[in-house]
């Protein structure tokens, strides 16, 4: 509607003004047709990623966070914190010795000497029926010997 007629009859002292922009009468009973006017802006189509500035900076804090997480994993993969150590070769050593401790040397002389004399190699007990008792703490009823004296004169007489 471009025309608008009864001007003469409201005069200069009416109460809502009539105006004219781009090409429409404005009345305040059709301010609602004033966005007709121009054409839409061309980024009004455009829907925004976040809703909030707020839903904006979490988003861009949780990327930060997951990109700084993946660049220090990198970072530790390339420069560990512990570098093994080569293992340690020296001039005479062999893969694998025949003694691994002094003690397993000391024991294979032993035994060399013993066999050198003549004697078992393993050793033997000086009394070996002395030597297999073992001390025990169980009840027995009627035990062989009831009296020390009678153990020692016992083991007196298998001497």
């Amino acid at each position: 509607d471009k025309h608008s007629f009864g001007h003469d009859r409201a005069g200069k002292d009416r109460k809502f003004p009539v105006k004219q922009r781009g090409g429409k009468i404005v009345t305040i009973d059709n301010e609602h047709e004033l966005g007709d006017t121009y054409p839409p802006h061309p980024r009004s189509s455009v829907q925004p990623r976040f809703a909030t500035e707020r839903e904006l900076r979490l988003h861009r804090k949780h990327e930060a966070t997951s990109q700084n997480t993946v660049t220090n994993a990198a970072w530790h993969a390339a420069n560990p914190r512990q570098v093994p150590e080569p293992p340690l070769a020296q001039e005479f050593q062999c893969e694998e010795p025949r003694f691994t401790r002094i003690a397993e040397r000391r024991e294979a002389f032993r035994q060399s000497a013993r066999e050198e004399a003549g004697l078992d190699v393993v050793g033997s007990g000086v009394n070996p029926d002395r030597e297999e008792c073992s001390v025990g703490l169980g009840y027995r009823e009627r035990p062989q010997h009831a009296t020390r004296t009678e153990l020692r004169e016992a083991r007196k007489q298998q001497r």
